[in-house]
């Protein structure tokens, strides 16, 4: 999977080295039908455990999914103001389930013996 996905991003690299927009998205509604979809059969039961009838109407709604889709989130809290940082938490949140912490040792725990938990933990 790895050698696949290296081969399909050198595809996608633009003339500066940054995937081209246009090749990205011409290509995203394939990719979402073949990575991210499949078809499914479900049994519908009422509160009872007894199957719905046949013909009957039913709503479903996806409320989460297993698939972890994410970014580091490095710059929370440490934009120009407090509006790009509402913003960027905002955008966070609409695009993202799932951040990567800004966990790097060095910076974490500056003194020996005194971690910043506050940063991480906010």
């Amino acid at each position: 999977m790895l050698k696949i996905t290296i081969l399909l991003a050198a595809a996608w690299m633009g003339a500066e080295g940054r995937p081209a927009d246009e090749e990205i998205l011409a290509g995203a509604e394939a990719r979402i039908r073949e990575h991210r979809m499949r078809e499914v059969t479900l049994k519908i039961l009422d509160d009872a455990g007894q199957p719905v009838p046949e013909g009957a109407r039913v709503d479903i709604e996806q409320t989460r999914h297993e698939f972890l889709f994410g970014c580091n989130i490095f710059a929370l809290g440490r934009l120009r103001t407090e509006e790009e940082n509402k913003i960027y938490a905002d955008r966070f949140a609409e695009v993202f389930n799932f951040a990567t912490l800004p966990f790097y040792w060095w910076n974490y725990e500056r003194s020996r013996g005194e971690p910043d938990y506050a940063d991480t933990e906010r």
